[in-house]
Order: structure tokens, then C-alpha cells, then sequence
């Protein structure tokens, strides 16, 4: 009797806990659609009012203080665990090109929370997206898709004294510790003349990484950590530095696991 209660018991409470997480999971969806709409008309009214570069600089202070609001509460109702303290010394240093890995589509969302001014390299597609394309436009940030174009954009960027955000294995991770690694990155810091500063981030959980359905809702809570990681010269040729990180990546990754 006693055993059958308890296996009851155990059932109910891995019934509740998966109905937990699909009402996380619709709750910071909706949330998350509310302030990119939100944004998207804000941002559009800023256009009308203030100068191209003017628009620029609120555009991604307010994505940065949107997604900010967004972890805040994902947070404050335990769904979501953070640690990007380690992330802290880039908000004084110079211009350089930020390379982290990528586990999972909350990656750059936490990072800009931390950076309000960084520009981002981006897929090419995301600026025609509903949601983000209206933002992303008047942030300034990068398409990925014309080689020439996005390092041209990048010097321009990192000149202002800004940081750039480039994920450099192109996509989020499909063969852990990390994909191959485009030299894209190598050739913005080599051409820019900057450094490149890595970023481990650590998802155990595998959230919405590559081939996570959307619907799909996690093990709460979900935890993303953030390690600085070492910092590259710009020395080339392009294709040797972006071997060297690629096996720095390996080797942080793994060791870390």
C-alpha cells in the first residue's frame, strides 16, 4: 500500500513539475514577445525624433536594458540562473572582438544585458524578422552574409570604442565542446587591429541549443554560466589564430566538463 502511494506520489510530482515547465515556458515566450513588440514601436518613434547615430547608441541601450528586464524576472521566479560576473572587466577595457562559444539562443541575450553598448554580428536573416528586425536595424548591428561588408561595419564599430559580439562557429554548437570555427572573428581583429577576448559558456542543460524545439520546455531551473576566457592578439595569418582558438576552445570546454 505504502509503495503504491509512493510511486502515486512520485508520478504526481514529475506531472506537476513538467506542467511547471510548459507554463514557464509560455509565460517568458510571451514575456519576451511583449518587449521585442514593445521595443520595435519605441524604436520607430526614436527614428522620427533623433539622428542616425543618436538612434543607434538608445537602440542598444534599450535592447540591453529589454533584455536585462527579461533575465531579471526569468530570474526572480527561479526559471532562469545566471553568472556573468566573470564578464564584469569588459565594461572598462578597450575595443576588441568577443568570440564565445554557442550552446544555446539565450547566449547573446545575457551577454548584451551585461554590454549595453556592444555591437553584434548577426545571421543576415534575423533583420528581417518580426520581432527583432525593426531593433536590430536601428541598433546598427552586423549581417553576417557579405564578408567585406561586415568587417568594413566591424572596424566601424569597434573605432567608436565599442565592443563587437561574434559567435565565431557561425551557429549555435552541433558537436560539442564546439563547432568548427569560420574565420571571421580572425579576420575583423586582424584587419581592425583589436584582440579577441573568448567567452566559455556553460548550458548543462542543452536549452534551446541546436535542434531544441521552441516548444520544447527545460529542467527548471535553466543555468547559463559565463568564464572569461583567453585573450588573443591580433597576430596572423587569419587562419592560424582561428586554429589556435578553436583548440583553445577544445581543450577550456572539455577540461571544464
Amino acid at each position: 500500500m505504502l509503495g503504491g502511494l509512493s510511486v502515486f506520489g512520485a508520478r504526481c510530482h514529475e506531472a506537476l513539475t513538467a506542467l511547471y515547465g510548459y507554463f514557464a515556458l509560455i509565460i517568458s515566450c510571451s514575456f519576451f514577445l511583449i518587449l521585442c513588440l514593445s521595443w520595435s514601436i519605441i524604436a520607430l518613434l526614436l527614428y522620427a525624433f533623433f539622428s542616425k547615430q543618436q538612434v543607434q547608441s538608445l537602440s542598444r541601450l534599450g535592447i540591453s536594458i529589454g533584455f536585462r528586464l527579461y533575465v531579471t524576472v526569468l530570474g526572480s521566479l527561479g526559471w532562469l540562473i545566471t553568472d556573468t560576473r566573470a564578464l564584469d572587466p569588459l565594461k572598462a577595457s578597450a575595443p576588441m572582438v568577443i568570440t564565445p562559444n554557442h550552446p544555446g539562443l539565450l547566449d547573446a541575450i545575457v551577454i548584451l544585458t551585461t554590454l549595453p553598448t556592444l555591437g553584434v554580428v548577426l545571421k543576415a536573416s534575423l533583420l528581417d524578422h518580426p520581432l527583432f528586425g525593426i531593433g536590430a536595424r536601428l541598433a546598427g548591428y552586423i549581417p553576417n552574409h557579405l564578408t567585406l561588408s561586415m568587417i568594413r561595419e566591424g572596424r566601424r564599430n569597434l573605432s567608436r570604442g565599442h565592443h563587437l559580439l561574434l559567435f565565431p562557429e557561425g551557429t549555435r554548437t552541433l558537436s560539442p565542446p564546439i563547432n568548427s570555427l569560420t574565420k571571421t572573428s580572425a579576420l575583423l581583429a586582424l584587419k581592425a587591429n583589436v584582440p579577441i577576448q573568448t567567452i566559455l559558456i556553460d548550458c548543462p542543460s542543452g536549452y534551446l541549443g541546436k535542434g531544441w524545439p521552441i516548444t520544447k520546455p527545460p529542467k527548471i531551473p535553466v543555468r547559463i554560466t559565463f568564464r572569461l576566457g583567453k585573450k588573443f592578439p591580433p597576430i596572423g595569418p587569419a587562419r592560424q589564430l582561428t586554429l589556435a582558438m578553436e583548440s583553445y576552445f577544445h581543450e577550456a570546454l572539455t577540461t571544464h566538463l
